[in-house]
């Protein structure tokens, strides 16, 4: 997972990779991950062709 983010990061900035990474290459705390339905809290997470991975950026609200 760790890898397909800085693959990701090349193509599209660092900004991304900045967002999804911690400085010491761990998910960051701040945005859900979610592989094949599952939430991931692990860069090393292993994926395999046809995987479905979900970056989900956090959500602020309000009072209604």
């Amino acid at each position: 997972l760790g890898d397909l983010i800085r693959t990701l990061a090349d193509k599209y900035g660092r900004d991304l990779e900045n967002i999804l990474l911690t400085d010491d290459g761990a998910l960051a705390d701040e945005v859900v991950v979610s592989l094949n339905d599952n939430k991931v809290d692990n860069a090393n997470a292993k994926l395999h062709e046809g995987s479905i991975i979900f970056f989900i950026p956090p959500l602020s609200g309000g009072e209604i």
